[in-house]
Order: C-alpha cells, then structure tokens, then sequence
C-alpha cells in the first residue's frame, strides 16, 4: 500500500523496499485482487479459532449473519432487537434462546449466564467493543464487526464471521449468492439516467438521512442514484430548509414501525412544508418501506441484497422484464416485487 493511499496495489517482485510502503502483505489473493480481512474490527485476528457449540449475537446483523450460515442451532443468546430469521423467535419463545441486552446495552453477566463459546459483536457500538474487550478478558472468543460503511464492509463482516466459526466454506456460498446477484441487477439497470435521491429514516421536518459513507449511500452510487446528501458523513441530521434546498426528485422512507402498509395517504399529509416544496413530492416520487421491508432495509445483513434490488426497481422501474411494477408503499409482502434476489431469505 503506497504512502498516502488506502488501496493495495500488487507487486511485480520480490525485491521491494518495505519502508517505501504504508503496509506491506505478504498474502495469498487471486490475481490482481486484495487480500481478504484478516482481522475484526478490533484489530483482532479472524483465524484460529476452534468451531463454537454455543454462540451469543449482539445485534439483528450479527443474527442474520450467524443465521446464514445455517447455525442458528449455535444461538443461546441475542440481543432484544433479533427477530429474523422465525427460528430466533421460535428460540426465545420456548427458552433455547435467551435476551442478554439490548442494542446498545449488552449485559456481561448475561452473555456469561449462557456460557457462549463465542459472541458476535457489533463494531458500530461503543459498548460492544467494551464488552468484547471484558469477554477477552474472561477467555470468551470474541468477534467484532465492522460498522458497514459500503458493501465491501458487509461482505467482509459475513466473511469475517465465517472464518472465526470455521464456517469459511459457507461463507463464500453466501458471498457469492450475494454477488451474483448484486452484479446482475447493476448489469440490468447500467446506463439508465441519474436520480437525484434522498433515503431518509423519518419523515421529520428535519430527517434522519443516509449520507456518505453509508452502505445506503454506497447501493445508490452503483443503481443510478445521486445521493443529495453526500456532503454529510454517516446518518446525518438534516435541517429542514436543506430539504428544500438539496430538492430531491426521489425519495425513499426507510420506517422502522411508525407506519404499516395503509398509512400512505397519512404519511403525505401529514409531511411538511419543505418536504412538500420538493420535486419528489410533487411529481408522486415518494416511497415508503415500511414494515418487514423498513426493518429490513436498515439491518447491514446478507439480506441487504433484497433491499437492493428493491432500491434498484424503485429508481430504474423501466430496466427490469417481467411485469412487476413497484408501488408507493412496500410492507410485509416485499418479496412479492423480488425475482434475482427472491430466494435470498438467508435463513428463514
């Protein structure tokens, strides 16, 4: 990796100067392709680890990605949030599975009452990495995920949890699945015209957004979309006079239950000024993912590839055969308008 750079670049030979480099890997790669993660995002590395009996997750991504490696049998812990896939829920309801803390709180001693040979933690919350850090501590394997900034990131967290159950093998599957698919939707909808867009988590007068270097913001850029926010960094608070002043031709509601599939009319009425002021609003470009697909969509989890495909109909409705034409509200019955990533439940 050259000084000043972020991305490997392969050496033609052997005989280079270390000291010239920000970081040097000697690796096995395919040609011309990176090194695959070696470490969480502790630093801590992903290998030599012994296959676990018993596992805890402390996040709905952690979960499903455990989940996708056909090892929720593993599961005797989660935190609240965990609900996908229905064999988690089935898990709590006759007691195999136990709630150990929420999202941003775990609790040690609970993690520890269930005697886990390895817990799955959540990058993107201070206090799983400290909790981690204790569990270390307590000679309890600990992983920690990267908070999913791109694809890459989500791909990496799945490949990451693989490696560290000696589940590689399936890990790959999984990853090529995903791949396939993602690859063959950006193929579909390549050369279609740009969007100007807006992915928000509320429908406040100031909104909740997807700005850069989020993996919201990151699907956009290859399904041609342009992201209005991109000049923030991470979920952004946006004022609202910036709604009205970034004017997005599309926007996509991303609901985690304040809405259900019959409160469209509701949720157009009830908007604001600004948000009335936009293109979106009035030439009728805005969705709501509400429901299974809300929750869905904001979980950075292998089946982040059905959001996409989703975002991709929504922005690109004349780049896919087959009939299906994407309505204003998308609810429990979201794989109703899947076909390349349908069968991707992962899990379920």
């Amino acid at each position: 990796m050259e000084k000043k750079s972020t991305s490997f670049t392969r050496s033609e030979g052997y005989g280079i100067k270390a000291s010239d480099y920000t970081v040097t890997v000697w690796a096995y790669t395919e040609k011309d392709a990176e090194p695959a993660v070696a470490v969480d995002a502790t630093g801590t590395s992903i290998y030599g680890y012994s296959q676990p009996s018993s596992m805890v997750t402390l996040s709905p991504v952690c979960t499903e990605i455990v989940a996708s490696m056909n090892a929720v049998s593993l599961i005797v812990g989660t935190d609240s949030y965990s609900n996908y896939p229905s064999s988690v829920v089935a898990g709590r309801d006759n007691g195999s599975i136990a709630v150990v803390g929420t999202y941003t709180d775990p609790s040690y001693e609970s993690i520890m009452h269930r005697g886990p040979d390895m817990v799955i933690c959540d990058g993107s919350q201070y206090n799983q990495v400290q909790v981690a850090k204790t569990l270390r501590n307590s000679e309890v394997n600990s992983v920690v995920l990267y908070n999913a900034e791109d694809e890459k990131s989500i791909i990496d967290n799945i490949f990451i949890t693989g490696v560290a159950m000696n589940y590689g093998m399936r890990a790959l599957d999984v990853i090529e699945s995903m791949t396939y698919a993602m690859n063959a939707i950006r193929s579909a909808v390549s050369g279609g015209a740009g969007t100007s867009v807006m992915v928000t988590l509320n429908t406040d007068a100031s909104p909740t957004v997807a700005g850069s270097y989020t993996y919201v913001s990151d699907m956009l850029s290859s399904l041609n979309g342009n992201n209005v926010a991109s000049e923030m960094n991470g979920w952004a608070h946006l004022t609202s006079e910036y709604v009205t002043k970034y004017n997005p031709s599309c926007i996509v509601i991303l609901d985690s239950g304040t809405y259900s599939s019959g409160d469209y009319g509701r949720m157009l009425a009830n908007l604001s000024p600004e948000w009335k002021n936009t293109d979106a609003y009035k030439n009728g470009n805005i969705y709501l993912l509400c429901e299974d697909i809300g929750e869905l969509s904001q979980r950075a989890s292998p089946r982040s590839v059905q959001f996409f495909e989703i975002l991709a109909r929504i922005l690109n409705p004349d780049s896919f055969p087959g009939g299906i034409v994407v309505p204003k509200t998308i609810g429990n019955d979201y794989v109703s308008y899947l076909t390349y990533t349908k069968d991707l439940g992962f899990g379920d």
